[in-house]
């Protein structure tokens, strides 16, 4: 059948003068009647047209009511710049593959372009209105950001002394360097101490959370298959030779001192199937923030879904609907060929040993819980790694350090700071031991000023006493990190009423991004009653 149309579909786009009657076009000649077609067109598309109508003469009001005027040709630069971005971005420059893409949803160029320039029209209206609108309240946040909380502008002098392991002075690496013959002895020690607890019965994974330096600490030590080349040759070759289940003795590499227990042996192995993951993070504020909670509904959901598979529904279509990893989620749950760890080490023991062609129970995992449908496997002798757990007593500088000032840092710092405090009092000049003592950076290198004191900068334990200081006072502060010693040098107070002006011209020459007008249309949109009638 030939079918003809004489001109764009979309009601909206009619020309003004056209008759109310006149047919919209002809097919095998016949024409299509105007009213038919119209309530076609409404029945299938109404609704969302309405609404994106709806929305544009919204802001042509708001945009007469502000004077705010955009014309032909500035609508036209606009949607022909975007139109640029896209050909380049989306097509390489190609005219032919755009014009090609627009026809295989029945569009022509001159037709999409008209619809880019009515929608350039409407967000150039938009941040021009935005661009207009200098409320009091953004007036007041530029004015607190530019003259501080208040209007008041703080010039402040600051020293501080941490309590952080990683920033404070104490025990700097000199002392390290002279220390750490002595360190090593210490460190060793300490390792040939635990090694008689361990084989005396004690509990490895125990061990390792309260003493190893090693970040594996917090897992008890774990450090599972992936330790080949990581602590040196005399560490890999201890773990080559070591049977299953039996401890290493003390050895001794550039990280320190180690003490290593093979738990197990990771079968090499491909594997093929699918997954299905239950996911137990906390992925917004409506979420349970406890853990455990988190956890116990997501193996309720994963013991749900198994129960629908195992009533005949199809893993691939269940997967499909409700996995929480979206790599595979979109196949089916399909993995493709994987080795052992895609899954987890949790997941790993049950791959070794589950029927082929059957649906695992479900497995909890770091992330949540998994269920797995295994098709195909095997097993690959020679990629077979042995699992280590591991703890290690490390004689490197940032650990030693943590070693020495543990328990005593806090007084450390405290005596220091009330002693600079002191020499302030007594007439020590600020900016000098600031230079020379604060282990803040950026006020160091600044003799100690800061301008625009903010809670983010100072914390806001130091924020609160300011408010309290008068000029030329000197206060100790306790903070979340360490001491600060504060000098409040002045307090320069501006005049909102003389400034706004100033304030108001550089709000409305700020350019209002796309995003912000987008945002002011759907606001738009939510406070008008639409009430489409079909």
């Amino acid at each position: 059948m030939r079918i003809l149309f004489l001109f764009s579909a979309m009601v909206a786009c009619s020309s003004p003068t056209t008759p109310t009657d006149a047919p919209v076009g002809l097919i095998d000649g016949q024409p299509v009647e105007r009213s038919a077609f119209v309530d076609a067109l409404m029945a299938e598309h109404g609704e969302t047209f309405f609404a994106r109508y709806a929305e544009r003469m919204l802001v042509e009001r708001a945009a007469k009511q502000a004077g705010v005027v955009v014309t032909d040709d500035e609508a036209a630069r606009a949607a022909d710049g975007e139109i640029e971005t896209q050909l380049t971005g989306r097509f390489g420059g190609s005219r032919a593959q755009l014009d090609e893409h627009l026809a295989r949803y029945g569009q022509t160029f001159d037709r999409w372009r008209a619809g880019r320039i009515q929608d350039a029209r409407v967000m150039l209206m938009a941040q021009g209105v935005l661009r207009g609108q200098v409320d009091e309240a953004r007036v007041r946040e530029l004015f607190e950001q530019r003259y501080g909380k208040g209007g008041v502008r703080q010039q402040v002098r600051h020293l501080f002394i941490s309590t952080q392991v990683t920033s404070t002075r104490f025990y700097p690496m000199s002392e390290y360097q002279a220390d750490h013959a002595n360190a090593v002895k210490e460190a060793g020690e300490v390792a040939a101490s635990l090694h008689q607890q361990l084989t005396a019965g004690a509990d490895f994974a125990a061990l390792a959370r309260a003493h190893s330096d090693d970040r594996t600490a917090v897992e008890g030590g774990v450090l599972g298959s992936n330790w080949s080349g990581r602590y040196g040759p005399r560490f890999d070759d201890a773990v080559r030779t070591l049977p299953v289940g039996q401890l290493s003795p003390v050895i001794e590499s550039r990280e320190g001192f180690h003490l290593l227990r093979v738990d197990g042996v990771r079968k090499g192995a491909r594997y093929e199937g699918r997954a299905l993951l239950v996911s137990a993070r906390r992925r917004s504020d409506d979420d349970p923030a406890d853990e455990a909670t988190r956890f116990a509904a997501a193996q309720a959901r994963a013991q749900a879904l198994l129960a629908r598979i195992q009533g005949g529904e199809v893993f691939a279509d269940v997967a499909k609907a409700e996995s929480a990893d979206r790599l595979t989620a979109a196949k089916g749950g399909d993995l493709g060929p994987f080795a052992p760890g895609r899954l987890g080490p949790e997941a790993d023991e049950v791959l070794e040993t589950m029927p082929l062609n059957s649906v695992s129970a479900p497995i909890r995992t770091k992330d949540g819980f998994v269920l797995i449908q295994l098709t195909a496997r095997e097993f690959l002798p020679a990629q077979d790694k042995k699992i280590v757990r591991h703890i290690r007593i490390s004689t490197e500088y940032p650990e030693v350090k943590a070693r020495r000032l543990a328990g005593k840092l806090e007084a450390l710092a405290k005596a220091k700071a009330e002693k600079l405090f002191a020499d302030i009092q007594g007439g020590a000049d600020f900016a000098t031991l600031a230079r020379e003592q604060s282990e803040d950076e950026l006020s160091r290198r600044t003799d100690g000023a800061v301008s625009g004191v903010r809670v983010e900068v100072l914390g806001p334990e130091s924020e609160k006493i300011l408010a309290s200081m008068k000029p030329g006072e000197v206060r100790l502060v306790a903070g979340e990190r360490g001491f600060h010693i504060l000098k409040l040098e002045a307090a320069i107070q501006a005049d909102f009423a003389q400034v706004r002006g100033e304030l108001e011209a550089e709000l409305r020459r700020t350019p209002v991004t796309e995003k912000d007008a987008r945002a002011w249309i759907a606001g738009l949109r939510e406070k008008a009653k639409l009430e489409p009638r079909f």
